[in-house]
């Protein structure tokens, strides 16, 4: 029995290693009467870039520690709210029209870090949408190989002397 459990564990998570991850992301809005949101809303979760106003983001943070993998990321099925209590917003300009994922890299002794964003709020004519729920995909990718790609299979050939 034991030698049986080996390979159908290296064969379960062999699977599971390269699937598509998904997640629902719930962003539950409050009221904020905090000065310098001038949006009145904010959420447990939220950054916000540009300083302590601005458009919210929604902020996930992933350590990759093998070099050779890597993860792309996808918005799907988002829905909104609109919201009817916006005063003069300060940071209309920033409110970007669709929602895209910013990704910023950095290393650490651990690996690779890639950090993502995403807007809270967009505009959509002249109303502004909260992001209620979306789901958020996560996609492993195999990055190819330094070693092999240094590799030069011309020079280093034994077919090269014909023999």
């Amino acid at each position: 029995m034991n030698k049986y459990i080996y390979p159908f564990l290296f064969i379960l998570f062999g699977f599971f290693a390269d699937d598509i991850r998904r997640e629902i992301i719930v962003i539950d809005w409050y009221p904020s009467d905090f000065p310098q949101n001038g949006l009145g809303f904010s959420f447990a979760e939220a950054e916000y870039p540009g300083g302590t106003e601005g458009v919210p983001v929604y902020y996930r943070s992933v350590v990759i520690p093998d070099k050779n993998h890597d993860f792309q990321f996808a918005i799907d099925n988002p829905m909104f709210m609109e919201s009817e209590n916006i005063g003069e917003l300060t940071f209309a300009e920033d409110i970007p029209d669709r929602l895209a994922i910013d990704r910023r890299e950095s290393w650490s002794g651990s690996g690779k870090i890639v950090q993502i964003q995403i807007p809270a709020v967009i505009r959509q004519d002249d109303k502004i949408l909260l992001l209620k729920e979306f789901e958020l995909k996560q996609m492993p990718v195999t990055l190819k190989s330094a070693s092999a790609s240094s590799y030069n299979w011309q020079n280093e050939s034994v077919l090269k002397n014909g023999k």
